[in-house]
């Protein structure tokens, strides 16, 4: 049994009209549950709705047998218990804490109702009514509120390309399961895509002893170490900047230049964080976290080729400029379409003010897959905007805990809440089209005129940001290299077959480590000072 420790006390404060309050979610994955426990803790009459047969969202459905966390997992707090000294837990145990939190939400008095498919949403100035089909059977609740945490990975992107059906080996989608099921023992595999599930399918294919793997891929993605997303998370700015340092010597290091983001080497000369994450072809926060990707290109066993399908050969593809990639096996990891069509019909409106109103009694609460920031964006956002959207932790439980955070305080003071919405500061946007750019800026309205809030917001990012400091930094790099070894092993059978690439780091972070001592007690001190005033 990994250690866990139960962290509530920021979020336990009772608020008396909502003990009146009858709040219906909509999905039962990491954000649901969370936002569930927290009204719950509030007294909040909660009834979650889930259209699967169980509890865990994105992970029930599309997780692969060789999935597992890969942000750090001190910010990847699963409710109500929160882990903070576990890395990379598997698939079965992230759905072992879900299915653990849904028994604690009903022995707390919420109702869990599972097989419910959403079917339609009708607000009024008094109530929302939601009906649900559950079984064949009709079922119609009607609350005070209702929040949607449906996540942005709807369903996989479908392609076909010309020629499939001549070709002679195994193509398959790389998600819930089709995977696991292809035989790739000494075969050569192709996979289409370079984001988190076509890294994740490449890594374990290594391990289940492919010969090779190839991604193709139509644009170049920010690729982020392990070690290097533990120093993001941590909130302290020497170590982002060791961090951003990195991004491009993991390139470097591992042969991978051919395919580094241009922004990655114009950050190299330049250090504009805007620039990085607001420029190129990624445009986004969120990195696929990995080491295994750079490792499998430093042994020689992965490579990345830039370009599309142009058709499906019998014994490969030939791409648009002409290549041809020879592969026994394909996988498919196309991307998902986002929560907009399902939303859209349900509420039968197509925007939503940014971070998460979509009506009065209609909330929605994004966490992943954010929409592409937009050129538009990064010229109309302030300084203050940049600054949020910089130094917010992208971790999809936070934000379900600021989220959360945000609709309690509105809900107690309502007045507050219409005056916002009179004013036209928060963003209007299309819903499911929500950037970090666009999330930041509905952050920072939301809390420029409300000193408690922001406050409260901002001790939820501290808590991520404390929590990362339960290993010091040489500790993380400890770490590291021992999961750095495993995954030489698993692709070869050598631990010892690559030089670990960071042990230039060590008199480094032990410095850091030093000065971030008296930092982690000035926070917690904050932090704890925060929960007695609350």
């Amino acid at each position: 049994m990994k250690k866990c420790l139960v962290h509530n006390q920021i979020f336990v404060a009772v608020m008396g009209s909502l003990k009146q309050h009858h709040v219906v979610i909509v999905g039962a994955g990491v954000t649901g549950l969370q936002s569930a426990w927290m009204l719950v803790q509030r007294g909040v009459k909660v009834t979650v709705l889930e259209k699967q047969d169980g509890a865990g969202g994105v992970w029930k459905k599309f997780a692969n047998d060789g999935s597992c966390v890969q942000v750090p997992e001190p910010a990847y707090r699963l409710p109500p218990v929160e882990r903070v000294l576990t890395a990379h837990s598997s698939k079965q145990e992230v759905l072992h804490e879900l299915e653990n939190t849904v028994d604690l939400l009903r022995d707390a008095g919420a109702d869990v109702v599972l097989g419910a498919i959403v079917e339609k949403v009708n607000d009024s100035s008094q109530s929302v009514v939601v009906e649900y089909l559950q079984a064949g059977r009709r079922g119609v609740l009607t609350a005070d509120h209702v929040i949607f945490c449906v996540g942005g990975l709807q369903e996989p992107r479908k392609i076909s390309y010309p020629g499939e059906s001549v070709f002679k080996g195994t193509m398959v989608y790389g998600v819930g399961g089709e995977p696991d099921k292809v035989d790739v023992r000494g075969k050569h595999v192709l996979i289409l895509g370079l984001g988190s599930y076509a890294v994740e399918n490449g890594r374990e294919c290594l391990y289940r002893g492919a010969e090779h793997v190839t991604f193709l891929a139509r644009s170049r993605t920010r690729m982020v170490t392990d070690l290097g997303a533990h120093l993001l998370f941590r909130g302290q700015k020497p170590a982002i900047e060791v961090a951003h340092n990195m991004l491009s010597e993991a390139y470097e290091r591992c042969s991978v230049t051919d395919v580094m983001p241009p922004e990655i080497q114009e950050f190299k000369l330049k250090k504009d964080y805007v620039s990085l994450y607001c420029t190129g072809e990624f445009r986004a926060l969120q990195n696929p976290t990995t080491d295994a990707f750079f490792v499998g290109h430093a042994l020689g066993k992965m490579n990345t080729v830039m370009g599309e399908v142009a058709e499906v050969l019998a014994d490969g593809v030939k791409t648009t400029s002409g290549q041809k990639i020879n592969a026994s096996v394909v996988i498919k990891c196309l991307g998902f379409e986002g929560p907009q069509a399902l939303l859209q019909s349900l509420v039968n409106v197509t925007h939503m003010h940014s971070p998460i109103m979509i009506k009065e009694r209609v909330w929605f609460f994004p966490c992943d897959s954010l929409a592409k920031i937009s050129p538009k964006e990064v010229q109309a956002a302030d300084e203050k905007v940049l600054t949020d959207m910089l130094k917010t932790p992208q971790s999809g439980s936070n934000l379900a805990k600021v989220h959360t955070e945000i609709f309690c305080y509105f809900q107690e003071r309502p007045e507050e809440l219409r005056k916002l919405l009179q004013s036209g500061q928060l963003p209007y946007t299309e819903i499911g089209q929500l950037s970090n750019l666009t999330l930041a800026a509905g952050h920072v309205a939301t809390t420029q005129e409300s000193p408690v809030l922001a406050k409260t917001v901002q001790e939820c990012r501290r808590q991520v940001f404390l929590d990362m400091r339960h290993w010091t930094l040489s500790e993380c790099l400890q770490l590291n290299h021992a999961s750095w070894r495993a995954i030489c092993e698993r692709m070869t059978g050598n631990e010892e077959e690559l030089p670990y690439i960071w042990e230039h780091l060590k008199s480094q972070f032990e410095m850091l480590d030093e000065q971030a001592g008296e930092s982690k007690t000035q926070l917690q001190l904050q932090v704890q000072c925060t929960a007695k005033c609350q």
